[in-house]
C-alpha cells in the first residue's frame, strides 16, 4: 500500500497548500517532507512491484511500477516535497523502482 500511502500524504499537502478557502494563485508551495518506513518492497495497490519469479515471467508489471513511482515523484517535486525512504530489514525491497521517489526531489 505505499503507493496509496504517499498519495494520501501528498494529498494532504495539497490541501494545507489550498487552505480552507481555496487555492490561493499568487502563493508558493509550502513544501515539506514525507517519511516512508519500510520493511519490505510495496507488494500490494499502486505501484506493487511483483516478485522475482513474477518479473522474470512478466516485466511488464515492474516498468508499470517504475512509471507510477516516477509520476508521485514529479508531483510531489513540484510541490516542494521531498521523500525520504527509510528501509529497515533483511528483505529486497527493489531498491531499483523506489529510487525515484527519493533522487526526484533531494
Amino acid at each position: 500500500c505505499l503507493g496509496a500511502a504517499v498519495e494520501t500524504a501528498l494529498a494532504l499537502a495539497d490541501d494545507m497548500e489550498r487552505g480552507a478557502s481555496g487555492p490561493v494563485p499568487s502563493a508558493a508551495p509550502i513544501g515539506g517532507r514525507i517519511l516512508v518506513c519500510l520493511t519490505g518492497a510495496p507488494s500490494f495497490g499502486p505501484g506493487a512491484v511483483p516478485t522475482e519469479e513474477e518479473a522474470a515471467h512478466n516485466p511488464y508489471h515492474r516498468e508499470k511500477a517504475l512509471q507510477y513511482f516516477q509520476a508521485l515523484a514529479d508531483r510531489a517535486a513540484k510541490a516542494e516535497i521531498g521523500i525520504d525512504i527509510l528501509a529497515a530489514g533483511f528483505n529486497h525491497f527493489h531498491v531499483s523502482v523506489l529510487q525515484n521517489l527519493v533522487l526526484s526531489n533531494g
